[in-house]
């Protein structure tokens, strides 16, 4: 189940891009709708993110997946009742790269707990926006 997903095709390259997408500190200025990340965006590392979204709860995560095209940050309940997953894929283009961010839930408590998150696609869009202002100024 998908709650929040945004794309830009982006005239910078994936690197450029990735370089950003793991950079806790710039993620963190405000531009991204992230008001304040703890610990390293690194694969198998698990950090702590406050968002616009609800500024005074921390988000835990765990960097998942790290690949050359793909990152996701796993969070949620123990057992397996609500699993969140933030899915960062960046595909190299003619003009330099598309980039797709999507949120999915999985388990049992995930009908019950989406109707508690708020809606997310302003604060993604935010994220899309920024990333693509951000990457193309380094061109």
């Amino acid at each position: 189940m998908t709650t929040a997903s945004i794309s830009r095709d982006i005239t910078a390259k994936p690197d450029v891009i990735w370089a950003i997408l793991m950079n806790a500190a710039q993620l963190s200025d405000g531009t991204f709708s992230i008001t304040k990340i703890e610990g390293q965006i690194a694969l198998h590392q698990k950090i702590k993110l406050w968002s616009e979204v609800d500024p005074n709860r921390a988000f835990p995560v765990k960097v998942a997946v790290k690949t050359p095209d793909r990152m996701e940050w796993h969070g949620g309940m123990p057992f397996g009742l609500f699993t969140g997953k933030r899915h960062f894929i960046v595909t190299a283009t003619n003009t330099g790269s598309h980039f797709e961010m999507r949120e999915t839930y999985h388990g049992p408590l995930a009908g019950l707990m989406t109707k508690l998150i708020p809606d997310l696609q302003p604060s993604f869009e935010k994220v899309g926006d920024g990333l693509k202002s951000a990457a193309e100024a380094q061109q």
